[in-house]
């Protein structure tokens, strides 16, 4: 029993220590910086400017603590407001991001699952709708992230057999203006091609309420949401105030500590644990208030469109838009406890006695078949092996031009895979 508190506690303290002495991400060293001139002017003003009245003795600054205390608590109440709003755009742009990510991926699978024909013009629509798809996703979060050296490497669906004429219509002159306009020409590409495939009889039969959901999900508006965390900064003159606040506070706050206090070790710790605290808060404001930076507290951009774009080359795989086959249980659905890191592989193996319904032939009835327990199972035939001999063939796919990943500028995805004459593994 002392051994899960004891270990609780041992890691707990020792996640506590790796946040505190973390250096990475962390704005305590550059805060410090800022308060360090003010803890020198303490310790300077106390020895030389009244050494003998200090405390409650000196004439100069009777009464002047309430005055400041109150100017401290505005200053504290602003800055903590400050942080509240910077912390909701953070969060805003890291939700708006992971559901333009959904949307896109759902939009692909509805569309997918509903083209389910084996000829070469629904492989032929499948595999451009990916390749727009993750267009898309790759210019819109290329703009968030955009700087100005464009250096800066992402990871993109090839754009293999898409008409190099359109391609150089999307890119345009490579301005600030064209590249506003690329993430709209896509979801327009994206809506003449449903249109088409509906004309051909591609997605013929698809229910109008499931068509409405996958046309929606082309996040056209949760960009827009986007961009305004991206383009609208912090009201200037609410960010003005509390600088020049913050300002203020460094410049006065040495002469009072120094005079208040009877101490010059204490006046000057003081004075730099507060005013650390108060840049601290400033700074970490203006870290989290745009999450689309290159900094170490910002969305990891690149990582999130290798994820998004891997989940759409799952999704072109012919097992996973393939129902898989079922053979019936005679024992009812019941509950069983497994490893939460392979929950799957340890829920195929049974360890009890499993009746299996099988069809014994086309002119006899179901019959019930017992499989053997877990431990004997390895002299008769796996069940694995049993329902790949039940599974239907796999349809047969085009390996030709299978979309793939490329390494390109994050700057211009369009351009970059474009350019990309040869394939680059991840």
């Amino acid at each position: 029993m002392a051994g899960g508190p004891c270990k609780a506690f041992c890691n707990g303290a020792r996640n506590y220590a790796d946040t505190i002495f973390r250096w990475k991400g962390s704005v305590l060293p550059y805060s410090a910086l800022f308060a360090m001139p003010s803890t020198i002017a303490t310790a300077v003003l106390h020895y030389t400017w009244n050494p003998d009245l200090k405390g409650s003795d000196n004439p100069v600054l009777s009464g002047f603590g309430n005055v400041w205390g109150a100017y401290t608590f505005a200053l504290g109440f602003l800055i903590v407001f400050r942080n509240n709003q910077a912390y909701s755009r953070f969060m805003e742009g890291a939700s708006k991001v992971q559901e333009i990510r959904a949307e896109l991926h759902n939009c692909a699978s509805i569309l997918i699952a509903f083209c389910n024909a084996k000829d070469e013009a629904v492989e032929d629509f499948r595999q451009l709708l990916v390749r727009l798809i993750g267009l898309l996703f790759a210019t819109c979060m290329s703009e968030l992230t955009a700087s100005e050296d464009g250096d800066e490497m992402m990871q993109v669906i090839d754009l293999m057999g898409i008409d190099g004429q359109s391609l150089k219509h999307l890119r345009g002159d490579h301005s600030h203006e064209s590249r506003r306009r690329q993430c709209e020409v896509i979801v327009h590409w994206i809506m003449c091609l449903i249109k088409k495939s509906l004309d051909e009889g591609i997605l013929k039969g698809v229910p109008p309420p499931i068509l409405n959901k996958a046309v929606s999900d082309l996040a056209i508006v949760d960009i827009y949401r986007v961009r305004k965390i991206k383009e609208v900064p912090v009201p200037l003159p609410y960010s003005q105030m509390v600088l020049v606040m913050l300002t203020v506070y460094a410049l006065v706050t040495p002469p009072i500590a120094s005079q208040m206090v009877v101490s010059s070790v204490a006046a000057s710790l003081a004075t730099f644990c507060v005013a650390t605290a108060f840049w601290s808060l400033f700074h970490i404001a203006s870290e989290i208030d745009d999450p689309f930076g290159n900094d170490s507290n910002d969305l990891d951009m690149a990582k999130l469109t290798e994820d998004f774009y891997l989940g759409l080359l799952h999704l072109m795989k012919p097992q996973t838009h393939t129902v898989p086959p079922f053979a019936r249980p005679s024992k009812e659905i019941h509950l069983k406890k497994v490893r939460k890191n392979d929950h799957i592989g340890e829920s195929m193996v049974a360890a009890e006695v499993i009746e299996v319904i099988v069809p014994v032939s086309d002119s006899c009835p179901p019959t019930l078949r017992k499989k053997t327990p877990a431990k004997r199972r390895k002299r008769d035939k796996p069940r694995s092996e049993l329902q790949e001999s039940q599974s239907p063939e796999s349809p047969d796919v085009e390996k030709k031009h299978q979309p793939s990943l490329y390494g390109a500028e994050f700057s211009s995805p369009a351009g970059a895979a474009q350019r990309n004459g040869r394939r680059a593994s991840i």
